[in-house]
């Protein structure tokens, strides 16, 4: 076999892990570089590259170890097609009002034009193009923290954000001290804190994100003229790493020859192109632990069931399996209830809620449990009026419509209301669940808005500023229902929310007194900021993103 020894990227190569690929170590190297080589996915006339080449080349390669690494919000991922039983990449809707993804229900349709959930014939496929730009706009998003989001240099708060990553990971903490780093290279790019990321991901069992950090890291090295370190930092460690040298930007090509597919991909795989094949249905349903894939799993099995009894025991099976509830949330019965508005459909609540509510609550919220510290409430994308009637989108503008005339409960209004034009008619794309705390952090009046996000921050990647919507609807539905007025006006508390208004300050939310409740941008204008606050909102929800 002619050598392909030198046939590497910048005097230094990859291994296949670092580009979080799974590798079978029983691979014979010799006959994949030779089946490589005669393919044309390696050039042996090619030599080594230079720096602005090996730079181009790091930019592709992390570009396609990133798409191997990102993935979709957990409420985005529980979405999936009928068909391939994955999440949706581009979804349209047929005229019963089924969602598929477009490339699998059309290839169906080649081979028979009915639903393969009811058999009634489809005429017409719609784009959900709402769906579809949420799930673009997350796909957008940098999966591990990188130099991208650099503001500016700002040592002190580089220093602070170092610290805390650094206190964070010596307790365990490893999500929020990734967090934190992210914070950290808003305002530094300091190599060194850099270079502590890959083995954190491996603390947290992340490997194709260590793998990618590494990929950020040795690029950075490169491109702050350190080739040595840079060489170092992707020393081969294993016999296929000749594997990720260019290979005239094949890298996929090549790796699918060896790469491993786990048992489940493999069902999931044949499931999708050939769905009526029930019999693998069983072993994919056992392997899944998750309780809404496994119920989703069963309902797709009993519809493409031929036999009626099978199919009608794999829809109690499906049935059986009940979904998470909980009862201090505001959700679509309470809509109702107390509005008299359909809300549409309620969307599942994330399993992980019932943990978060049931722990300790952050030392700045006091002490107690999550669950006596936040407001559970559904955010919904549209409101009509149950039995019929015209579908708004659900904003600002209409909640401040009904809460002056509830079906039952407690009524309000919005007293000092002042909202951009864009911000009154903002409504979610998708009907979200939210979970905002019931008041202020401690220690949080009297600061600045940078210092209050900064102690937001701190708290853990786990939660953020809240949203002015979720926030409003959070303490309205809770006067509604129990005439609490939270963030009230004795003593006077007020929340900054993440939108900045066009005066440049941020919306606040608060001051709740029998004469309603505020929502405006007076934080600069009114010298109120002895008064003002900041709330905490739970990021299990993917609304306001």
């Amino acid at each position: 076999m002619r050598d392909v020894s030198k046939k590497v990227l910048f005097e230094g190569t990859f291994t296949g892990e670092q580009h979080g690929l799974s590798i079978s170590s029983e691979v014979n190297v010799p006959n994949l570089l030779r089946t490589l080589t005669d393919r044309g996915l390696i050039d042996l006339n090619r030599q080594v590259s230079a720096k602005e080449h090996c730079l181009q080349a790091f930019d592709e390669v992390i570009a396609k170890a990133a798409r191997e690494v990102r993935v979709l919000p957990k409420e985005l991922e529980t979405l999936t097609c009928p068909i391939t039983l994955e999440p949706f990449k581009d979804p349209v809707v047929d005229e019963w009002g089924h969602t598929f993804e477009r490339e699998a229900i059309e290839k169906h349709l080649k081979s028979r034009s009915e639903c393969p959930l009811d058999r009634k014939p489809i005429n017409s496929l719609t784009p959900v193009l709402a769906l579809k730009g949420l799930i673009e706009e997350c796909q957008k998003k940098e999966p591990i923290p990188t130099f991208a989001s650099f503001k500016g240099d700002n040592p002190n708060l580089a220093a602070l954000y170092l610290k805390l990553a650094q206190t964070l990971t010596e307790k365990g903490k490893f999500p929020e001290a990734v967090e934190s780093y992210a914070q950290l290279f808003q305002y530094s790019q300091d190599l060194a804190a850099y270079a502590a990321l890959p083995s954190l991901f491996e603390e947290m069992g992340e490997e194709k994100k260590a793998h990618l950090a590494t990929l950020h890291l040795a690029h950075y090295q490169l491109k702050a003229g350190k080739p040595e370190e840079a060489r170092k930092t992707i020393t081969p460690s294993n016999p296929l790493s000749i594997l990720l040298s260019e290979l005239n930007g094949e890298i996929d090509q090549a790796f699918s020859l060896a790469r491993e597919k786990d048992e489940m991909e493999l069902y999931k795989q044949l499931l999708s192109r050939h769905p009526e094949q029930t019999d693998h249905y069983a072993p994919l349903i056992e392997q899944t632990k998750n309780l809404r894939e496994r119920k989703h799993l069963l309902k797709v099995a009993a519809t493409h069931a031929t036999d009626s009894a099978k199919a009608e025991e794999l829809r109690k099976a499906a049935s059986s399996i009940k979904l998470l509830r909980v009862k201090m949330a505001f959700g679509k019965r309470a809509w109702e209830e107390h509005f008299g508005v359909d809300v549409g459909e309620e969307p599942p609540i994330p399993e992980e809620v019932l943990a978060f509510l049931d722990a300790p609550c952050h030392p700045d919220l006091g002490s107690g449990k999550n669950s006596e510290k936040f407001l559970m409430t559904l955010i919904p994308a549209t409101v009509k009026p149950v039995g019929g009637g015209k579908e708004e989108p659900y904003c600002i503008d209409k909640l401040g419509e009904l809460i002056q005339k509830p079906k039952k409960g407690n009524s309000t209004e919005f007293q000092r209301y002042y909202c951009t034009a864009e911000g009154k008619k903002k409504s979610p794309s998708a009907s979200q669940w939210v979970l905002v705390s019931r008041s202020v952090l401690e220690n949080s009046r009297k600061e600045t808005y940078s210092t209050q996000q900064a102690q937001v921050n701190a708290m853990g990647d786990s939660y953020r500023v809240p949203e002015t919507l979720a926030v409003a609807t959070s303490i309205l539905m809770e006067h509604a229902r129990t005439g609490k007025r939270l963030y009230g006006d004795d003593p006077c508390t007020l929340t900054r929310c993440r939108e900045v208004s066009n005066n440049g300050c941020p919306m606040i939310v608060g001051f709740f007194s029998p004469s309603g409740l505020q929502v405006n941008d007076f934080d600069c204008a009114d010298n109120r900021r002895e008064l003002c606050g900041v709330g905490a909102q739970w990021k299990f929800s993917i609304f306001g993103t």
